[in-house]
């Protein structure tokens, strides 16, 4: 079992059949982390509003990380423009997962990170929709 103090985990596009749920869930059950950044388009809610696709696999990755979170893996969800509808909630906690809009990772040699989907520095790209012209 390989062990990290943090992963990153973005653009897992749950609801899509491009989603690579199953690698995830390999990866998470070879895997022993302290923290878990889960950094935008997590669940695709754009895509599922016009093709939705949610097969048992996607349901697995979610009950996964809950069941991480409820184990002591510290699980922060920070939504993206993809699944910016979560971005109502942050401040609050899904399944003890907090929502939030940033965050900053300190590194093991006293660096400090600051953890954002990157959408919120995009001036064409916001909230999942182009901008006018």
């Amino acid at each position: 079992m390989q062990s990290y103090r943090t992963l990153w985990i973005s653009d897992l596009h749950l609801g899509t059949e491009a989603s690579r749920a199953n690698e995830l869930l390999d990866f998470l059950a070879a895997a022993r982390a302290e923290r878990i950044y889960l950094v935008g388009d997590i669940i695709d809610l754009q895509r599922m509003k016009t093709r939705p696709k949610f097969p048992d696999a996607h349901m697995r990755v979610i009950a996964e990380l809950m069941r991480l979170a409820n184990r002591g893996t510290e699980v922060i969800f920070i939504p993206g423009n993809h699944d910016f509808e979560f971005r109502k909630l942050v401040g609050r906690e899904i399944a003890g997962i907090p929502i939030l809009l940033e965050d900053s990772h300190l590194t093991p040699t006293g660096q400090k990170l600051l953890i954002m989907h990157g959408d919120v520095l995009d001036g064409r790209i916001r909230f999942g929709t182009q901008a006018p012209p």
